[in-house]
């Protein structure tokens, strides 16, 4: 299936694709380099102009076009790495030892290097399976918004009620709007709000406010925007509230700690003598969150969201109506916590078509009663420290009960993480289902234990990914 992601244009590919199209077109002269210099005898040579015959310039289809199809402003990446791949692709493409094809898959190698995607490039056309005409796996109809959010997508604001590029300009709007307005950060403002943040505040978006940026704005010259970014370094705390009814969308929001803190975790609970929560906890950046959604009806949408030691969107006690849809959300993975979306108690949502990777789950929940969610055309890139979705049973609660939250709908999403899809730690009081997905590995890889239990129906999808083998 060809992929429905669409283009970024952002700095550092537009230089890596410069230099390599620039190396494709320099051939050096048959026979070896030309020699000038003086006659045999002569004391100085004598230069005599050339006459060049004036014609008209060809288009030339050299057949190569390479678009990269993540928007993305956030790199974790090994650059060093990223530079020897380039420097050995361009030394082959001047000597003419490679070919178009080459150059794309050193291109998605280059990338997927600087932008941690993982198995994304690996599995690209596969990301959609379609047997006997049922469409398994994440995918959007033609014309549809790309998953991931960025260029294409359908609902891009461009300016607001208030335009800000400040850290003073973006906190004087959010004391002044009113529900029904918009505050427009612009693509160009890198916003630090660390100061705000350690010292116990937060950027407050009021009920029915909307903060917005450009992310995925097509230019007139074909560049695509990464929106306007608000960053912490903060190690404690939260970063954004969204009140009732208030909407984030097209910007980048990212948090100090992206790290795995597996050392720090093993120290915790794995040695002998561990001192357990206690010292976990010790570790502030463990309680960052990006997004604290404190209202019921909030949208987040089209949004870049990494780097939270906690989670990129954590839902408060309660909160129903939760929409999370069109994001990239990776990078948020302390291990014992480490969130994409987090429900507490009796929280609802919907996740849809989103991109996540390097979570240590991308979605969990509490699992108490009334809570659920329902997850559906999101793409696992291929890094999960853990099982990627999942909800809390009982037992990790210590409620006396073996509730996993009411319901969970899971179809129509691709895993390629060698990770669980999902994990079962209690059961649901009406129904958990899972459908319609493409799964990297065999069926037998996973542990199959924590994919079965009362109210729990798993059916009708791909398991291996390679073959295409549908479990019914």
């Amino acid at each position: 299936m060809k992929s429905n992601l669409i283009p970024i244009a952002s700095a550092v590919v537009s230089l890596v694709i410069g230099i390599l199209l620039g190396a494709l077109l320099i051939k050096a002269p048959e026979g070896g380099a030309t020699e000038h210099g003086s006659e045999k005898g002569s004391k100085k040579a004598a230069l005599t102009p050339v006459s060049i015959e004036a014609f008209e310039a060809e288009n030339v289809d050299y057949g190569y076009k390479f678009v990269p199809n993540i928007v993305s402003n956030v790199w974790f990446g090994n650059t060093e790495s990223v530079m020897n791949i380039l420097r050995d692709q361009k030394e082959k493409v001047v000597k003419g030892n490679t070919n178009n094809k080459n150059v794309v898959e050193k291109l998605n190698e280059a990338l997927t290097e600087l932008g941690s995607f993982s198995r994304y490039y690996q599995y690209e056309k596969d990301l959609c399976i379609e047997v006997n005409g049922v469409k398994y796996g994440a995918y959007v109809e033609e014309g549809a918004a790309p998953i991931g959010g960025g260029g294409g997508y359908t609902e891009i604001f461009t300016t607001g009620d208030y335009v800000v590029d400040t850290l003073s300009e973006l906190k004087d709007a959010l004391d002044k709007a009113q529900s029904g307005q918009v505050i427009y950060l612009e693509e160009h403002a890198g916003i630090d709000i660390s100061t705000i943040v350690s010292s116990g505040g937060y950027l407050d978006v009021k009920p029915g406010v909307t903060l917005a940026s450009n992310r995925g704005f097509e230019h007139e010259d074909g560049t695509i925007s990464t929106g306007g970014k608000i960053y912490s370094s903060s190690m404690s705390n939260k970063a954004i509230y969204a009140s009732e009814g208030s909407r984030v969308t097209g910007l980048i929001l990212t948090g100090g700690d992206p790290n795995q803190h597996l050392a720090h975790h093993y120290r915790a609970f794995s040695v002998a003598n561990a001192p357990g929560h206690s010292y976990y906890y010790k570790l502030s950046s463990l309680q960052t969150d990006g997004i604290y959604v404190v209202g019921n009806n909030v949208t987040i949408d089209n949004c870049e969201i990494a780097g939270f030691g906690h989670g990129a969107i954590f839902l408060k006690q309660e909160v129903k109506g939760t929409h999370v849809t069109h994001c990239y959300i990776h990078h948020n993975q302390a291990n014992g916590l480490g969130y994409g979306i987090s429900h507490h108690n009796g929280t609802e949502s919907i996740i849809e078509y989103c991109l996540f990777n390097y979570n240590r789950h991308s979605i969990a929940a509490t699992g108490a009663p009334t809570t659920g969610y329902i997850a559906r055309f999101n793409i696992e890139m291929g890094s999960s420290l853990s099982h990627c979705f999942d909800i809390h049973g009982g037992s990790d609660r210590k409620d006396g009960t073996n509730i996993a939250g009411t319901y969970c709908e899971m179809y129509n999403n691709t895993f390629l993480a060698d990770t669980n899809p999902y994990w079962m730690r209690g059961i649901p009081e009406d129904y958990q289902l899972f459908y319609h997905n493409v799964c990297v590995n065999k069926y037998s890889q996973y542990n199959t234990g924590k994919l079965v239990a009362k109210n729990v129906k798993i059916y009708d999808n791909i398991f291996d990914i390679e073959n295409k083998t549908v479990r019914k």
